[in-house]
Order: C-alpha cells, then sequence, then structure tokens
C-alpha cells in the first residue's frame, strides 16, 4: 500500500500512501483518479503515474490516504487542501473530466464538522431531524412554501437560521419558484435546500430538470401524502417513486434516498448534501407523513464528514457559462449539435453509473429463504416486525432499500435465491415492484393505498399465504 513518485519540476520524491486502517475498500481513488493509479482494492498500481493533483486525497471519505509529507496522525481529522478542479461538459467543474488549474478560494473536499447540536441523544421527530442533518451537513440557504405534512421542517430551520445566524431563508410564492431559489443559491456556492410534498413536488419537476442539466448541486425532500392532487393531506403513502426518478422531462437522472425512521432522516439528509456537493446533482429524499410526524430516538455525533463542491462558483471570479439548453464542454449553446446532446446525456448516465457502484441497501438473505420482502421507506419497518413475529429463521430473507436511485439490481440480482418468492409490499398501487421485476421472476406485490401504513399483521398474512402455495 506504498508507493514513490519522482515529479518532473524538480525531481523531488513524494510519498503516495494509504492507511490501510482508515481505508474502507470504496473504489473512489481508483474511480476519480485521472492517471488511474489505484485499483478498486484500496491499492497503488502505478505511482509513477501519478500527476501530483491531489484528487485522491482531497475526495476519500474516510481520509486514509496520505500525500506528501502529512503524517498519519492527522489523516481523518483535517480539511484537506483544495486540490485542482476538473471541466465539465456544463463550464462547470466535474469530478469526471480534465484537470483545469483554477482553484476556488472556498473550502473545498472534505473536512470534518462539528454538530450545531450537542453530540448525544435526542426524541424528535423525522422532520426534526432532516433540518438538524441539513445544517449539520453545511446547509445555508432554504427557499419554500409551507405544505402538509412538510411544514415543519420549513418552521425548524427558519429557527435554527435564527439562533446560529449561519443561513438565509425565504418563503416564496410557489414551489416553483422555490426549487429556482435554491437553483439560483446553490450556483453562488452555498449549500441549498427545500421541502415539500406531493402537489408541490409535481409543480418542481421543471426545474429540478434544469438542476440536472446544469451540474447544480441541490436538496429537496419530499414528505409523501396519500394522492392524487390534494388527496388526505395528512395521511401517508408512497405514491410518488416514480415521479422522483423519472417526473422530469427527457433522460434527466436523479440521485434519490429513502430513510425508514427519523435516525435515517438524519443521516440520509447529510448524505444528500455530500453527494449532491460530489457528483453536481439534485438529490431528492422521500419520506411520508408517518416518518415525518413519529419521534423517535436519534443519536447525534460530535462531529460530521462533509464534503465541499470542488468548482468555481459565481461571484469568485471565473466567467461561468450556464445553460439548461443542449452545451458544449465550454458552456456554450450547441441546441443543435447531435454529437454535443449525445455527448452530455452520456455523461449524465456515467454520472449515475458511478453513484451506483455505492448503494445503500440492507440485505438480509440467505440461499435457504423461501420468501424475500424487498422494501423501503417506513413499510420497511413493518417488514422487521412482521418477520420477527414469524420467527422462521431462515424462511425469510428481506432487503431494504435506502437508495431507490440509482437502483440496486445487480445486488438484489445476486443477493435474493432464485427459488425464492419476493414479496414487493408498498403504499401505493405498484411502483417499486415495476423495478423488482427487471431482477426478479413474478414478484408478488402487496399494495396498500387507503391512507394508512401497512401494518405487520398484513405482511404475516401475506407471507403465510405464500409459502402455503409453495407447499402445495
Amino acid at each position: 500500500m506504498f508507493g514513490k513518485l519522482t515529479t518532473k519540476e524538480n525531481n523531488e520524491v513524494v510519498k503516495l500512501e494509504i492507511n490501510p486502517k482508515l481505508c474502507k475498500q470504496c473504489g473512489w481513488c481508483e474511480q476519480f483518479c485521472p492517471k488511474k493509479v489505484f485499483g478498486s482494492r484500496g491499492e497503488i498500481l502505478n505511482a509513477e503515474a501519478c500527476s501530483k493533483c491531489g484528487l485522491c486525497q482531497l475526495l476519500c471519505p474516510e481520509g486514509a490516504i496520505l500525500f506528501g509529507e502529512q503524517s498519519k496522525e492527522r489523516q481523518g481529522t483535517i480539511q484537506f487542501p483544495a486540490c485542482n478542479a476538473l471541466r465539465s461538459n456544463a463550464g462547470r467543474p466535474n469530478l469526471l473530466r480534465q484537470v483545469s488549474r483554477e482553484v476556488s478560494k472556498f473550502g473545498l473536499g472534505w473536512s470534518i464538522q462539528r454538530s450545531l447540536s450537542e453530540p448525544g441523544p435526542y426524541f424528535i421527530s423525522g422532520n426534526g431531524a432532516c433540518v438538524r442533518g441539513a445544517l449539520d451537513a453545511g446547509c445555508q440557504f432554504y427557499a419554500g412554501y409551507p405544505i402538509t405534512p412538510a411544514s415543519e421542517i420549513m418552521q425548524d430551520i427558519v429557527k435554527k437560521f435564527g439562533q446560529t445566524s449561519i443561513g438565509i431563508f425565504i418563503q416564496m410564492e410557489d414551489e416553483i419558484s422555490s426549487v429556482g431559489a435554491i437553483i439560483g443559491a446553490s450556483q453562488t456556492g452555498v449549500k441549498s435546500m427545500t421541502a415539500t410534498s406531493g402537489p408541490g413536488f409535481s409543480l418542481m419537476q421543471e426545474n429540478i430538470g434544469y438542476a440536472v442539466m446544469t451540474d447544480t448541486p441541490c436538496v429537496i425532500i419530499n414528505v409523501q401524502r396519500a394522492g392524487p392532487s390534494t388527496g388526505q393531506a395528512t395521511r401517508p403513502a408512497f405514491g410518488d417513486l416514480m415521479q422522483a426518478i423519472w417526473g422530469c422531462h427527457g433522460d434527466s437522472p436523479k440521485i434519490v434516498l429513502a430513510p425508514t425512521n427519523a435516525q435515517e432522516c438524519y443521516d440520509l439528509t447529510i448524505k444528500a448534501f455530500n453527494l449532491a456537493e460530489m457528483y453536481l446533482t439534485p438529490v431528492i429524499i422521500l419520506t411520508d407523513e408517518t416518518i415525518a410526524h413519529l419521534r423517535e430516538r436519534i443519536e447525534i455525533p460530535g462531529e460530521i464528514r462533509v464534503f465541499k463542491r470542488v468548482v468555481p462558483i459565481f461571484g469568485d471570479g471565473q466567467e461561468l457559462t450556464v445553460t439548461g439548453s443542449t452545451h458544449y464542454s465550454n458552456g456554450l449553446r450547441a441546441a443543435s449539435d447531435p454529437k454535443a446532446q449525445q455527448d452530455l446525456l452520456d455523461r449524465l448516465k456515467e454520472k449515475m453509473e458511478n453513484i451506483g457502484r455505492h448503494p445503500i441497501i440492507d440485505i438480509n438473505c440467505h440461499p435457504e429463504n423461501k420468501v424475500v420482502i424487498i422494501s423501503c421507506g417506513f413499510t420497511a419497518r413493518s417488514v422487521a416486525k412482521a418477520v420477527y413475529n414469524l420467527g422462521l429463521d431462515n424462511k425469510i430473507g428481506t432487503a431494504v432499500i435506502k437508495m431507490l436511485w440509482p437502483f440496486p439490481f445487480k445486488e438484489i440480482e445476486n443477493a435474493v435465491p432464485h427459488r425464492a418468492k419476493v414479496i414487493v409490499p408498498e403504499m401505493n398501487q405498484g411502483q417499486l415492484i415495476h423495478l423488482i421485476r427487471e431482477v426478479c421472476h413474478d414478484p408478488i406485490p402487496l399494495n396498500q393505498t387507503d391512507g394508512l401504513p401497512i401494518e405487520p399483521k398484513t405482511i404475516q398474512a401475506a407471507v403465510k399465504s405464500c409459502m402455503e402455495k409453495m407447499r402445495q
């Protein structure tokens, strides 16, 4: 795990090393290194090719890479120095393109930040946990419009901004302008977010697509409720899954996360900001009314690892061109160029493929499983209780998907036994199951759309019925 290299400038020998105690073999160093110095398991394969850009040290989420004479004792505990930015098809920096010599004056890359709340346990709602996660991730701008059951997020962040003087809040006239405002704030280098529910989320779609096209990081929380239209404003549902993934016109991929409890609302909100900043993309968090208002115990750590984008931004002296139209690599409009359109969409697709290499999914499957239950969101909690109540040991497996897009197709395909029956419980008329059908034969839908959570007894009955049919 150690290599040496000689620079071309002055023949200085510089040390490049990976600390095996910190390395989690996530593969990010291999993924982003422009010279392909690293292997997929955290090993140095070609130290001589290193160009000294420092990108590996900047991006390592565990602070495991030592570059130069930095001591191992300081690894993982300091803010890493800025490295060279990378240029994208939007004329904005992107971690998948060639090295540029311009470095923003703002704090960049991974750093350790102290949480704004005192570390320790808290009894808090899912909405409140999202707010604390956003603030600990560095959110400094919120624009929104009140809507049940997401209004507490706006109310809470207003109070926190006022108490800490670290952020700016604007109440907008509608959800269309809310997303426009957080996109504008983000393009000045500020971490920004908004929150809404189903009707407002529908209004946001065009601007979310603009954020995808312009590589603009931002976070949108959708606290789902029963629909369609106004529906039942105070009742839970999970009917916005397809809209979150494919709601924008054209091919406009974005990251979609789904917590199952208040602790994950906190953790995945921090994750959402980190992913948005690293990959320069909007990230959508799907919760629902039940998670939003159920108060639970969460644990807030004293220190948080956060990422600040490696980009030039408006206001720091760079000349930037941003357009929602098809554009060349310098950002200039290319609305009639077929190659520019193909290159741009290929880049967006490549971005999602890179993100998909690190899925967020809890799998508890065994080759002897007769039944596997695949779920997401609050329903996963009912699944866990149902499996516990049934007490059938290795006969029942589970998979809880917490990153819904990019979807973990390979992980599910590899985990589910070939002959096992797959049950997909959902608080909708069948959305997740369409993705499951890509990798599992004839999954069994278990849908509920009455505005109430799916109870464990409903899942237990479905499992018993399935196993009884298998015995016949």
